[in-house]
Protein backbone atom coordinates (compact mmCIF):
# COMPACT_ATOMS: atom_id res chain seq x y z
CA UNK A 1 0.00 0.00 0.00
CA UNK A 2 0.91 3.53 -0.73
CA UNK A 3 1.73 5.69 2.44
CA UNK A 4 0.87 9.33 3.03
CA UNK A 5 3.83 10.33 2.97
CA UNK A 6 4.88 8.58 -0.16
CA UNK A 7 1.47 9.68 -2.02
CA UNK A 8 3.05 13.44 -1.12
CA UNK A 9 6.52 12.20 -3.12
CA UNK A 10 4.87 10.82 -5.84
CA UNK A 11 2.47 13.48 -6.61
CA UNK A 12 5.32 16.25 -6.41
CA UNK A 13 7.67 13.96 -8.59
CA UNK A 14 4.75 13.26 -11.27
CA UNK A 15 3.54 16.49 -11.16
CA UNK A 16 0.28 17.74 -11.92
CA UNK A 17 -2.59 15.65 -13.77
CA UNK A 18 -0.90 12.41 -11.80
CA UNK A 19 -3.10 10.41 -11.71
CA UNK A 20 -3.88 10.76 -15.59
CA UNK A 21 0.32 10.32 -15.93
CA UNK A 22 0.12 7.13 -13.55
CA UNK A 23 -3.15 5.87 -15.91
CA UNK A 24 -1.04 6.39 -18.93
CA UNK A 25 2.31 5.05 -17.57
CA UNK A 26 0.07 1.87 -16.67
CA UNK A 27 -1.39 1.34 -19.71
CA UNK A 28 1.79 1.92 -21.62
CA UNK A 29 3.35 -0.99 -19.49
CA UNK A 30 0.51 -3.05 -20.63
CA UNK A 31 -1.20 -3.79 -17.13
CA UNK A 32 -4.84 -4.61 -17.69
CA UNK A 33 -7.95 -5.45 -15.28
CA UNK A 34 -9.42 -8.50 -15.43
CA UNK A 35 -11.61 -7.84 -18.54
CA UNK A 36 -8.09 -7.11 -20.30
CA UNK A 37 -8.95 -3.73 -20.56
CA UNK A 38 -6.59 -0.57 -19.78
CA UNK A 39 -7.77 0.40 -16.15
CA UNK A 40 -9.41 3.92 -15.84
CA UNK A 41 -8.43 7.03 -13.46
CA UNK A 42 -10.77 6.16 -11.15
CA UNK A 43 -9.25 3.01 -10.63
CA UNK A 44 -6.04 4.02 -10.15
CA UNK A 45 -7.15 7.07 -7.70
CA UNK A 46 -8.50 4.65 -5.51
CA UNK A 47 -5.10 2.67 -5.46
CA UNK A 48 -3.37 5.79 -4.53
CA UNK A 49 -5.35 7.03 -2.12
CA UNK A 50 -5.28 3.17 -0.20
CA UNK A 51 -9.10 2.02 -1.28
CA UNK A 52 -8.31 -0.59 -3.03
CA UNK A 53 -5.06 -2.63 -3.21
CA UNK A 54 -3.33 -3.89 -6.32
CA UNK A 55 0.54 -4.76 -6.29
CA UNK A 56 0.80 -4.54 -9.99
CA UNK A 57 -0.49 -1.17 -10.11
CA UNK A 58 1.50 0.15 -7.31
CA UNK A 59 4.46 -0.92 -9.00
CA UNK A 60 3.92 0.70 -11.61
CA UNK A 61 3.88 3.88 -9.75
CA UNK A 62 6.43 3.28 -7.92
CA UNK A 63 8.80 2.78 -11.70
CA UNK A 64 6.98 5.85 -12.70
CA UNK A 65 8.81 7.58 -9.93
CA UNK A 66 12.06 6.11 -10.71
CA UNK A 67 11.63 6.49 -14.06
CA UNK A 68 11.09 10.98 -13.69
CA UNK A 69 13.84 10.30 -11.36
CA UNK A 70 16.31 9.02 -13.31
CA UNK A 71 15.51 10.65 -16.06
CA UNK A 72 15.85 14.14 -14.04
CA UNK A 73 19.07 13.21 -12.97
CA UNK A 74 20.82 12.70 -16.36
CA UNK A 75 19.20 15.82 -17.41
CA UNK A 76 21.09 17.43 -14.82
CA UNK A 77 23.92 15.74 -15.46
CA UNK A 78 24.08 16.48 -18.81
CA UNK A 79 23.28 19.91 -18.37
CA UNK A 80 26.10 20.20 -15.71
CA UNK A 81 28.48 18.65 -18.78
CA UNK A 82 27.64 21.00 -21.60
CA UNK A 83 28.59 24.07 -18.99
CA UNK A 84 31.78 22.40 -18.19
CA UNK A 85 32.35 22.56 -21.63
CA UNK A 86 31.63 25.55 -22.31
CA UNK A 87 33.29 27.18 -19.52
CA UNK A 88 36.39 25.10 -20.89
CA UNK A 89 35.76 25.81 -24.12
CA UNK A 90 35.31 29.17 -23.66
CA UNK A 91 37.86 30.14 -20.96
CA UNK A 92 35.39 31.07 -18.34
CA UNK A 93 36.01 31.25 -14.46
CA UNK A 94 33.59 31.27 -12.08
Amino acid sequence: MITDAQREVIKQVVGSRYIAKITKYVEDLGIRNGWGNPHQDRYISKIFRQERTDKEVENAIFSLVEKITSEKEEEARRHQEIIDNAKNQFNVKV
